[in-house]
């Protein structure tokens, strides 16, 4: 399975997605996501890895 980190297109938190879903709910705002319109800012090869780096993109984003 492949993860993507997706930032939501209206409130701009940052979530992760399975690479081979067309869309997600983001879980803060209830936007439904199009993930192939969705900005990506890493890729994970694994759900660990994914939760992994989604903690270091918001620490990067608060600092």
């Amino acid at each position: 399975m492949a993860y993507a980190i997706v930032v939501c297109y209206r409130c701009g938190r940052a979530l992760v997605a399975m690479i081979n879903c067309k869309t997600r709910l983001c879980p803060y705002c209830g936007t439904r996501i199009t993930l192939d319109k969705a900005r990506k800012v890493a890729f994970a090869s694994s759900a660990s890895d994914a939760s992994e780096k989604l903690r270091i993109f918001n620490l990067k984003r608060k600092n």
